[in-house]
Formats: structure tokens, sequence, C-alpha cells
């Protein structure tokens, strides 16, 4: 999860749906006072201490909203990135087949 006071947009990371690159597409434009939430090639943590907790970047919705100011979340671009469910379908699939 990215947090950007600066560009007023909170990105949500949805496992297997490429994150990581979209958060290093993402970094180099963090100001002083944006923020990221990654456990998996950082150690970078939430200031806010109940996803600071957290020992990961895949923060839900619910939590990034019940812990992080109203005011912020009605000013931001909140966006996430979602995998197209037929890819993992045919990837078990094939699983499936090649183990039956």
């Amino acid at each position: 999860m990215i947090v950007s006071l600066r560009h007023r947009f909170i990105f949500l990371a949805v496992p297997r749906t490429a994150s990581h690159a979209i958060r290093a597409t993402l970094r180099p434009y963090l100001a002083p006072g944006d923020w990221e939430q990654e456990g998996l090639l950082s150690s970078a943590r939430s200031p806010l201490p109940a996803i600071a907790c957290m020992a990961h970047g895949h923060v839900t919705l619910r939590q990034v909203r019940r812990h992080l100011p109203a005011a912020v979340w009605r000013a931001s671009f909140t966006f996430a990135v979602a995998r197209n469910p037929y890819d993992p379908c045919c990837r078990q699939s094939v699983v499936s087949r090649t183990r039956g």
C-alpha cells in the first residue's frame, strides 16, 4: 500500500497483481510525508500503528479506511489492480490435467 499526500492517491496492493512493479514505478514520485506499507522486499512501514504492525503490504480497503483520517480518504484517488479471474481458472485447469 502507498499513500501519497502530495499527489493525493492511495494505492492498495492486491496479491498476485504486479503490485511490486507498480510500487517500484510509484516510489520515485513519493514526497516527504508520503508513505508505504510493504514487507517482502523492504521493511517500509506505515506511520499508523494499527497498519504498521502488519508484516506485509497487502492491507485491505477496510483496514485502511478504518485507520486513515477521513479527510485524507475523501481527498485521495484510491486504486488497486485486479487480475482477470479467467487466468487463475485456466492455470488451475492446466495444473489439474498435468497432475491427473
